[in-house]
């Protein structure tokens, strides 16, 4: 088979659950004779020799530079789809649901019924989703929220779902209603020892943490129940290796945070030992007994595989993979990672039963080989590729009406264009109706009289919803478009947009991403709709410019009168609320003519506020479902452009002392400077930078400064 593997980690440049796995599959993948291909940015001419032999390496496409997403993420989706269409067909293509990196990918087969006979596979390693609740994330933001309806969505509309472990296959089983998530085990070649382990007093006194400082680790756990065993055996030594995260309170330093709960007659009892090198753990295992992985929750822990390996003594939590692996009083102990005293009673229990110690040692290394045998392992995975899941039937057709409805008030000089764009679309069974909406314009009136091939409407002026609603009325076409008189499609959009339609009935609208044009020219890359975000954020497509099901709109009804504008947005949330779900086509169809005249620039910008406050009050039931996060990306939100707007007049300011100073000389001048270099060593003007800077390398703004 011809196997695509994407990533951005890759485990000996990179560590990481993910890039282990990506580092040995692709090797075993490529042992088994299998065209392999790795599809990643993390290799350089310095770390070439870490490429496993018969992998080749592609590295993805750069970003379109004039094209804007609403997270890293979705852009590197995209670079990803751009790289993967330059070459030859693949017979699977996997990826990891975590960062969503084969989201584009994934939304063009389902949409566009490209790669067509690839296997798009999605391996389950630990969602955003769950991370998010199991490290307890008190700071989370709109691009999380994104983030996360990245990765539900690969994982909703992929092929194929494969995990290691039964209780990720259980998460998005019950989140996704998913029923056909197949087990599918990660290769890894562990370190092993010949001879059986013969425990050291040293040994059985050292209780060891490996792991990254996290809250899901459940450090904290170890170190209370650590704290519990030295009060009643002063003897024993906790040993915590991992690397440090700012996943405290206000993202700060989590090792810090937690050295500061233990008590200071037990710092050099309780002691963090830093980040080790992959190479170390090893060493670092055979010289321990007790081995402690206290997670609030884990997938499939590699740690915990590699120190039942090397016959430790392994106290896993009883949540996720870990009770898999091991057999409670068998080859190890499971314990409820919420209790340290579990653990501390655990150890205080069985330390001095050395025998017992012992067969549990002699146990856990033979147990583990079922497990994680890469030659094993890897004859899984393919068999899961090989399970035979027949290509969508893709139909075709041009038999259904599409109706475009087209509001017209005073912008005379584009309708002809607009209306010209429709006739040169490779769908024909349309029909176009304009409504006039009382133009108080000559010109626009006399191109209205003048129209022909379409349906006409003559109204009093209502205001654009009302212009919509009218068309809706005499409108014959089991799917509608709306479109303003000042827009063009893409001859390509509605028959590509009615296709997906019709071969996914479960969506009821299809939108497409825009292209920007006259007074600034770039590519809106919309993502979809987000409930917890629409109510003040539209991440959907950019204005009502969709393909409709008629029965869609129908159940919704009609547009809101009372809106002068975002009636679009407004629709978007009712159809929401009305079960009707939407979709993107990932690619530039739609052409948003922007100029200074517009409704948007003259109706809507001026009044943003107050009709997103409109929306809030009408929407209530929406909001009550969402509120305690909402407050949370509010909150967020104004803070970040709290610190843009200081960080701008602290710049203002500083350009004006610039100007100033070409006037000036001798001690004024070095006063001036002095003044300077205080402002820009203050807070706020770091934070200024760094904002620059992240929206620069996000893609979000051309200037870093």
């Amino acid at each position: 088979m011809k196997i695509a593997y994407v990533s951005r980690e890759f485990g000996p440049i990179t560590g990481g659950g993910i890039g282990t796995y990506i580092a040995n599959i692709s090797k075993y993948m490529a042992k088994r004779g299998h065209d392999v291909y790795l599809i990643t940015d993390c290799f350089s001419e310095s770390n070439l020799h870490y490429l496993p032999p018969n992998v080749t390496l592609i590295s993805t496409e750069p970003a379109i530079s004039d094209r804007h997403f609403f997270t890293y993420n979705q852009n590197y989706s995209d670079r990803v789809y751009q790289t993967l269409k330059l070459l030859s067909p693949f017979d699977v293509i996997e990826f990891a649901e975590y960062n969503a990196e084969g989201f584009t990918t994934i939304r063009a087969k389902k949409l566009l019924n490209e790669f067509t006979n690839t296997q798009i596979v999605v391996k389950l390693h630990t969602p955003r989703s769950l991370l998010v609740e199991i490290d307890e994330e008190k700071h989370t933001n709109t691009q999380t929220a994104i983030d996360i309806y990245l990765e539900d969505y690969c994982v909703k509309n992929a092929d194929l779902v494969t995990s290691p472990s039964a209780s990720l296959a259980e998460y998005f089983t019950e989140r996704l209603n998913l029923n056909s998530i197949r087990r599918s085990p990660y290769p890894l070649l562990l370190s092993t020892i010949n001879n059986s382990r013969k425990f050291t007093t040293s040994q059985i006194q050292k209780i060891t943490f490996l792991g990254s400082i996290q809250v899901r680790k459940g450090v904290d756990i170890f170190i209370g129940a650590a704290k519990r065993i030295l009060a009643k055996e002063p003897n024993f030594v906790f040993e915590i290796y991992g690397r440090d995260t700012y996943s405290a309170p206000f993202q700060s330093s989590y090792t810090e945070y937690l050295k500061k709960r233990i008590p200071y007659d037990l710092k050099d009892k309780i002691v963090f030992k830093g980040a080790a090198p992959y190479e170390q753990i090893p060493e670092i295992l055979l010289n321990t007994c007790f081995c402690v992985f206290p997670s609030r929750w884990e997938n499939w822990a590699n740690v915990c595989l590699e120190a039942m390996s090397l016959g430790c003594v392994v106290i896993g939590s009883e949540q996720g993979g870990m009770s898999e692996m091991i057999e409670h009083r068998e080859s190890g102990f499971l314990i409820n990672p919420s209790h340290a005293e579990e653990i501390a009673h655990t150890i205080l229990d069985n330390y001095r039963n050395i025998a017992y110690l012992h067969q549990i040692s002699e146990n856990a290394q033979s147990s583990i080989k079922q497990w994680c045998d890469p030659e094993l392992a890897s004859v899984k995975v393919e068999e899961s590729y090989q399970i035979d899941i027949s290509p969508k039937k893709w139909l075709i057709n041009q038999e259904a009406k599409v109706s475009v409805i087209i509001p017209l008030y005073n912008q005379g000089k584009y309708i002809e264009e607009t209306i010209q764009s429709i006739k040169e679309s490779t769908y024909k069974n349309v029909e176009i109706i304009v409504v006039n909406d009382g133009s108080t314009d000559s010109k626009t009136n006399e191109v209205f009289q003048n129209l022909s091939g379409v349906i006409k409407i003559f109204k009093p002026n209502g205001g654009l919803s009302s212009a919509r609603n009218a068309g809706l009325k005499v409108s014959s076409g089991e799917f509608i478009m709306l479109l303003d008189s000042d827009d063009k499609i893409h001859p390509e959009y509605l028959e590509k947009a009615i296709i997906a339609l019709i071969n996914n009935q479960e969506l009821s609208y299809i939108g497409c991403y825009t292209r920007n044009f006259e007074a600034y020219e770039y590519t809106q890359a919309p993502v979809g709709f987000i409930p917890e975000l629409m109510l003040f954020m539209n991440t959907n497509v950019v204005n009502s410019t969709n393909v409709y099901r008629r029965e869609a709109m129908q159940k919704t009804g009609n547009f809101d009168e009372e809106l002068i504008s975002y009636e679009d947005w407004d629709y978007f949330i009712s159809l929401y609320e009305n079960g009707c779900a939407g979709d993107i086509l990932p690619i530039e169809l739609f052409l948003y003519r922007r100029h200074y005249d517009s409704m948007v620039w003259t109706v809507a910008q001026p009044r943003r506020t107050q009709l997103i406050q409109y929306m809030l009050g009408k929407h209530q039931k929406t909001v009550a479902s969402y509120s305690h996060v909402m407050l949370q990306y509010l909150t967020q939100l104004w803070k970040d452009k709290e610190i843009e707007y200081e960080a701008a007049i602290l710049g203002s300011h500083s350009r004006e002392d610039n100007t100033a100073i070409s006037g000036i000389h001798g001690s004024e001048i070095y006063e001036l400077k002095k003044r300077i270099v205080a402002m820009e060593s203050s807070k706020f003007w770091q934070l200024r930078k760094l904002w620059f800077k992240l929206k620069y390398k996000l893609g979000l703004s051309k200037e870093l400064d």
